[in-house]
């Protein structure tokens, strides 16, 4: 095997990932561009979109991307939305 990604039929896309690809796309490896882009599904947890929102209200001048931005990535990548549940929450602790 020549270290190739294997496609997946679904990600769940990491923060910086999701603000990489709507800023900085070039900062992405090449491999994970193609996986992300051969996934059938991409999500993006709602938990995200509070680290964002929290990281852009402690200091806007030094993180910039909001949640508006965020909605316009999730829009343009063809990502779903990943509600968290009060159980699930509640797992982590399991």
């Amino acid at each position: 095997m020549t270290g190739a990604i294997k496609p997946a039929a679904r990600l769940l896309l990491d923060t910086h990932i999701v603000i990489w690809m709507a800023t900085t796309p070039d900062r992405i490896p090449k491999r994970m561009i193609e996986a992300i882009e051969s996934a059938e599904q991409r999500f993006v947890s709602h938990v995200t979109a509070l680290e964002i929102q929290l990281k852009n209200l402690k200091n806007a001048k030094l993180f910039p991307f909001n949640v508006d931005h965020l909605k316009a990535a999730t829009k343009a990548f063809s990502c779903t939305g990943l509600p968290i549940s009060y159980n699930e929450i509640r797992a982590i602790a399991k």
